[in-house]
């Protein structure tokens, strides 16, 4: 036995959360489901220059913390469960999700997961020992100081981590090329603000264990090779769609769920790189009125 609701909404970041609330206020059933943290990635921003109403910019984790207080207030509670896979009953004409904790089940699934980081080449043959001081986004780093960081990215991430990363510790952001991809204001805020050592043309060659500090990083760039260590690595180069969960519906009948309207895949799952709050919030909404159309028509 498992319990239905009428949606189920994956991933409780901007995408989720307005799709949950939208979802209320039209008196539609949903399970909401977060795995981690409600607020997602959003935790990581310095500054949100672009969310409207916050005309001077609000941090990331404050925003989270503002959404989150919006679910309460609308009296949504988040299940907290990783869903792991989804399969869709023809004769039901239902999903059946399979959660680390539980077993749901629903006629329509808003998928707004976000995006998984992209795990670079140079990780697969280094010490596991090491694993523990190196990270993809910093959530669990804001509050240390007095840290040695090297942060590898070249965009926007990259940037951001840098700058908030930076008012308490030490960071060296390496870019192997040349191009950098972060929007101007983010590039004028790192190279010209303090703590923070940029370099270019910067290849990291190999990661091992350091003799004072835990992590051993040689490079090679312009200059020929040089040796430096760090307490952590913070990787920004990229991300992934995190669909993980979607991969055992096969692609023929992923696609017929999809153009019925019953799975709608929203917010950063399906953005690239237009990877933006309000553009997630904005899809949220958008998801739940088309299911409230699909439900009760035009």
């Amino acid at each position: 036995m498992c319990e239905k609701r009428d949606v189920a909404i994956i991933g409780c970041g901007p995408a989720g959360i307005s799709a949950a609330l939208q979802l209320k206020r039209s008196n539609i059933d949903f399970f909401l489901f977060e795995k981690e943290q409600v607020g997602g990635l959003i935790r990581n921003g310095n500054l949100i220059e672009n969310y409207p109403g916050f005309s001077e910019g609000i941090p990331g984790y404050i925003l989270a913390s503002h959404l989150e207080g919006h679910l309460m207030s609308a009296e949504i509670f988040p299940v907290m469960d990783e869903i792991k896979r989804i399969d869709f009953l023809n004769e039901k004409k239902c999903f059946l999700l399979e959660g680390k904790k539980g077993r749901y089940s629903s006629e329509y699934v808003i998928a707004a997961s976000g995006t998984r980081p992209k795990i670079p080449e140079i990780l697969e043959n280094v010490d596991e020992n090491i694993l523990p001081n190196i990270y993809f986004d910093i959530i669990k780093l804001r509050n240390i100081k007095g840290k040695r960081i090297l942060i590898i990215g070249a965009g926007d991430c990259a940037f951001d981590y840098s700058l908030s990363l930076s008012v308490r510790n030490n960071i060296v952001l390496a870019n192997r090329g040349t191009k950098i991809r972060a929007i101007p204001p983010l590039k004028d805020k790192v190279l010209s603000g303090k703590n923070i050592r940029y370099k270019e043309k910067c290849s990291i060659n190999k990661i091992g264990t350091g003799s004072k500090l835990p992590l051993k990083v040689s490079f090679s760039g312009e200059k020929g090779s040089e040796k430096s260590e760090f307490d952590l690595i913070v990787f920004a180069v990229g991300r992934s769609p995190e669909d993980g969960y979607l991969t055992k519906l096969p692609p023929v009948l992923r696609e017929k769920v999809e153009s019925r309207g019953n799975l709608i895949l929203s917010g950063d799952i399906k953005n690239g790189s237009f990877r933006q709050a309000v553009i997630a919030a904005g899809n949220g909404v958008e998801a739940a009125m088309k299911i409230y159309r699909k439900i009760f028509g035009d």
